[in-house]
């Protein structure tokens, strides 16, 4: 973080940027960008050798703080991953060069509220619909770690909150075309971008992290069960059984993945990744920790064709099409949304998120998706009459069949009022 000379332009206030400066009366951008992945290497390296017990509990604001102090509090004191020191430092970088900066060796309230007011208001024009809502909530995230490392009391700031849309995610046709189509003469690539997607649409998992970090190991075919690990949530782990595409030597299954296209290409340094570059090198990146790799390369394949098949395409639609199916089967099944089978399932830390996709498979009941969303992915060929769940669900009256756990839960029902369907929730509390 070091200081330079001011650099002329036009203010946000209106004026040139020195007075812009001269009015928020803080420091000058930085002169030469720190490298991310130099400063997380350092940091790594000092925590490795670093004597607790030495460490200061906080740090004192001044000029001679620099982003390795900060991110090396973040990881020790304030025990963050890898991963969220990284994307805060990141987003600090950026803070700090913007054209209204925050200054990070002695920050204020004023100076904060300076920066994110021009953001909201200029760049995301008070972030209506719900843009910029998330870029200014990991800023506020980055400096909260920068008030925790200087022992300062978080601030009373509350960032803009996501508007309350419906996900967007494909239809089960569509999926099927992404899933099926021939997105590149080379074989092998082929045969990566169809199941990696497949999988994606079936498992549910974060893209690309969760399938980036995926092993062969992790799949175990005696138990028909396969583990994630999350990187995004401190390597937490959690096991799934998914018959769908365990085995099978006719559908994109994980058995057919293993034995028939990744033996071909594995090397002496595929190591024990489950996807990998046509080179047999993983698409895990040890340094970075992170999966980036993977989804630049399968981007670059896909695009532009899969915008024609669903147009509005993006990573986590297949996350979301995975929830919502999955809730729709288990009320074709049993009447009700098991919400808490699908939390676990989709490795959600709040109920709450798993309550959200409810609204959303609420709008698919009906005898026209009277269907097995996931069988119907597999299919060699798509037929709308395959797999109807013939059993008919009679609309819920009440929360009391709802699947919960033995805590309190918000439970979703679905009532009836004339035509009209309503989402009511209650608070349902097991005796």
């Amino acid at each position: 973080m070091k200081k330079h000379k001011n650099v002329e332009g036009d203010s946000p206030f209106g004026g040139e940027r020195e007075e812009c400066q001269n009015l928020l009366d803080i420091g000058q951008t930085v002169d030469c960008l720190p490298n991310v992945w130099d400063i997380m290497e350092v940091i790594e390296e000092k925590l490795s050798i670093i004597d607790r017990t030495k460490f200061p509990h906080y740090l004192k604001p001044g000029d001679t703080i620099n982003f390795d102090d900060i991110g090396l509090h973040g990881r020790l004191r304030q025990r963050l991953s890898k991963g969220t020191v990284e994307r805060n430092l990141r987003y600090m970088r950026f803070m700090e060069t913007h054209m209204v900066p925050v200054d990070f060796r002695n920050p204020t309230l004023e100076n904060w509220l300076n920066h994110i007011d021009y953001r909201e208001r200029n760049e995301f024009n008070d972030c209506l619909d719900g843009k910029g809502v998330g870029a200014i909530r990991h800023e506020w995230q980055a400096m909260r770690m920068v008030l925790n490392a200087y022992g300062i009391k978080v601030w009373n700031y509350k960032p803009p909150q996501p508007a309350d849309t419906f996900n967007e995610f494909p239809m089960p046709n569509q999926v099927h075309d992404i899933v099926n189509h021939k997105w590149s003469k080379d074989p092998y690539i082929n045969a990566l971008t169809q199941y990696y997607l497949c999988f994606n649409f079936v498992i549910g998992w974060r893209p690309p992290s969760e399938p980036a970090y995926m092993k062969k190991s992790f799949v175990d075919f005696d138990k028909g069960l396969i583990k994630i690990v999350e990187p995004k949530k401190r390597l937490r782990e959690r096991k799934l059984r998914i018959p769908e595409i365990m085995q099978g030597s006719n559908v994109k299954s994980l058995q057919n993945w293993i034995d028939k296209w990744r033996s071909k290409i594995e090397n002496q340094y595929s190591q024990d990744y489950l996807f990998l570059y046509p080179d047999g090198r993983p698409f895990w990146n040890e340094e970075k920790f992170n999966g980036d790799n993977l989804r630049m390369f399968i981007n670059r394949i896909i695009y532009p064709d899969i915008k024609n098949i669903y147009p509005q395409y993006y990573n986590y639609c297949a996350r979301h099409y995975c929830g919502v199916s999955r809730l729709l089967n288990s009320y074709h099944k049993t009447g009700n949304f098991d919400i808490y089978a699908v939390s676990s399932f989709l490795g959600h830390q709040k109920l709450n998120t798993t309550i959200g996709y409810v609204k959303d498979a609420e709008l698919y009941i009906g005898d026209d998706y009277n269907f097995d969303w996931i069988n119907r992915v597999l299919k060699a060929k798509y037929n709308c009459e395959e797999n109807t769940v013939k059993k008919s669900v009679k609309p819920l009256k009440s929360c009391s069949s709802i699947r919960n756990p033995s805590r309190n839960l918000y439970a979703v029902c679905r009532t009836r009022t004339g035509d009209r369907s309503v989402n009511s929730r209650v608070l349902h509390q097991l005796s």
